[in-house]
């Protein structure tokens, strides 16, 4: 019942959403989910590290304007507030390298809102977050 007729996937019939199940690439040869480099496609502030992570970049402002600041590295136990649905939370896990930043979150957790993770982010079992995840980190 998931495959893909004529490049169109199934969706899912729920009585208030029409979703498709997965999506499929536009590359010669397809894969699910389609992931892709779209750096060419960014305004140049953002094909850097340092506008993301430099001095006065997104993380720095994020930081500045979190709910929730955590030092890592970081567990489950770390964070205190996950949010909720009506009340989403600003989430920045940093620390020093080289492993400071990172944060593994495993069992059955739901998180609600922005995450920001300066490191490695390991997600294990039931992890669901509803929100956007940002994962910056610098290869050394």
């Amino acid at each position: 019942m998931n495959d893909v007729i004529d490049g169109i996937p199934p969706y899912t019939t729920s009585p208030l959403l029409y979703r498709y199940v997965n999506y499929v690439s536009t590359s010669p040869q397809p894969t699910n989910p389609s992931v892709g480099d779209i750096s060419g496609s960014l305004i140049p502030a953002l094909q850097a590290v340092d506008s993301l992570d430099g001095p006065q970049g997104v993380v720095q402002t994020l930081t500045g304007l979190a709910d929730q600041l955590v030092t890592g590295p970081a567990t489950n136990a770390s964070l205190t507030d996950l949010g909720t649905p009506t009340q989403p939370v600003t989430t920045v896990v940093r620390g020093s390298p080289p492993n400071g930043g990172n944060l593994t979150l495993s069992g059955t957790l739901s998180g609600y809102g922005l995450l920001v993770v300066t490191g490695d982010l390991t997600l294990g079992g039931g992890v669901s977050w509803h929100g956007v995840i940002l994962v910056v980190d610098r290869a050394e």
